[in-house]
């Protein structure tokens, strides 16, 4: 399924946008605790990498298919 690819992508430019501006902006911040800040760094990361590994593995399951 290319949606899992698309969303991978897109997700990765945001993180990307994300880490510029943060770089170029040190005075900004949020108004949360660091831990839950962190949780949600991490999270994001798994669904991202998450949407790759389904693309992947999506287009495993299909070549699979088309040998049979």
């Amino acid at each position: 399924m290319k949606r899992y690819l698309y969303t991978g992508l897109i997700m990765l430019f945001v993180m990307i946008s994300f880490i510029v501006y943060a770089l170029k902006h040190p005075d900004a911040f949020f108004k949360i605790s660091l831990k839950l800040t962190y949780a949600i760094y991490f999270i994001y990361l798994v669904v991202m990498i998450g949407m790759f590994i389904l693309y992947f593995k999506n287009k495993i399951k299909r070549r699979i298919k088309d040998k049979i």
